[in-house]
């Protein structure tokens, strides 16, 4: 598969990545600089994960 090239189509290939459970692969996608947040999580969780927390 080459390089997804537009937004819609890198969001549907990192879904794919993470469907697949290749989460190296998903990680890769992600800006040296990234931030993944949660929003919706509840308040005992967190709203954002680091490392293996849960």
């Amino acid at each position: 598969m080459s390089a997804p090239t537009s937004q819609e189509d890198l969001h549907r290939h990192g879904l794919r990545l993470l469907l697949d459970e290749d989460i190296a692969a998903r990680v890769a996608l992600w800006a040296e600089d990234g931030l993944t947040e949660f929003p919706l999580a509840v308040l005992e969780t967190g709203a954002d994960v680091t490392g293996s927390s849960r």
